[in-house]
């Protein structure tokens, strides 16, 4: 993320590369078991869902985490292992097939340190690619992931690469990272997380609290990172990469989410993104429906 910076309360955006401060914002006078308007609907499904070949879970744990964000999100339903890595989900009273998608987004959120000089200076870049000095750190940058990709392997043993698009008003734009492992921060330091809206722009916005440890860790990897870049990452998509521009204590946090969306969808999305971080575990993979019955 070019030109931007993480001052006294941290502000990440979703969907875009770009983190800004000094935002007010109201809670949402609703309850958490209050369905979202974009899931209501009057749909019965039962889908078998799955890991992606090759890729390994606990399919157990992850029924339970599944049935307590349905709870959370008041949607009736449940959610029980086939094997290790299947799991056949039921829901009622929904709009459509979006919402198991919804449900079956891993939703890992990780903050970790973007790495200094990985890459040598004299060594040639992918086609494609180019590098900008931000803070400290390089950017890499490029009009689609592809290009980007091939750079993963250049990762050292404590890093890893990551990837974010966004779209920008000359086109898409990627940047790459290589971003410290593991993360300092994940969804376990996160104490509660719940929707409020930005009383300046209208849009839902994701309030999180951090537990005291995750406050504690936030506070020394702010303080560790002054001038220097902090990757903020879910699900494995880089989502914005700001200067820490100062120590930021109090362990609060606010995401924003982007895209051209309905205030309905947009609110769904927080909602989801809220319960799954209050809920505290991710998913283990990004589960695909294998097969939807529709009633």
């Amino acid at each position: 993320m070019r030109g931007s910076v993480i001052v006294g309360v941290l502000v990440f955006l979703l969907g875009s590369l770009a983190c800004v401060g000094g935002i007010a914002a109201v809670f949402l006078s609703r309850s958490r078991h209050e369905t979202p308007a974009a899931f209501v609907g009057g749909a019965a499904l039962r889908a078998r869902v799955g890991c992606p070949t090759g890729t390994t879970t606990n399919a157990g744990a992850d029924a339970t985490v599944i049935r307590e964000r349905l709870d959370a999100l008041g949607i009736e339903g449940t959610a029980s292992s086939l094997d290790a890595s299947t799991l056949e989900v039921t829901v009622r009273g929904v709009a459509g097939p979006e919402v198991l998608r919804a449900l079956l987004v891993p939703q890992r959120l990780a903050m970790s340190e973007v790495l200094e000089d990985v890459v040598a200076s004299d060594v040639a870049l992918p086609a494609g690619v180019t590098a900008r000095r931000i803070g400290e750190a390089d950017g890499y940058f490029a009009s689609s992931p592809l290009e980007l990709g091939m750079m993963a392997s250049w990762a050292p043993a404590d890093a890893r690469f990551v990837i974010g698009c966004a779209m920008g008003v000359s086109g898409t734009e990627c940047e790459g990272a290589f971003v410290r492992t593991p993360p300092s921060l994940t969804n376990e330091h996160i104490a509660h997380a719940e929707v409020v809206i930005d009383e300046m722009s209208g849009q839902p916005q994701v309030s999180i609290e951090m537990t005291p440890a995750g406050a504690s860790a936030f506070t020394m990897l702010t303080r560790a990172l002054t001038r220097r870049r902090l990757a903020i990452v879910l699900d494995d998509r880089l989502m914005s990469a700001p200067v820490v521009m100062e120590e930021i204590s109090g362990g609060r946090a606010m995401i924003t989410l982007g895209g051209d969306t309905s205030m309905a969808a947009a609110e769904a999305e927080a909602r989801t993104l809220a319960v799954a971080l209050d809920v505290g575990s991710a998913l283990g993979c990004a589960y695909e429906v294998q097969t939807l019955d529709v009633q």
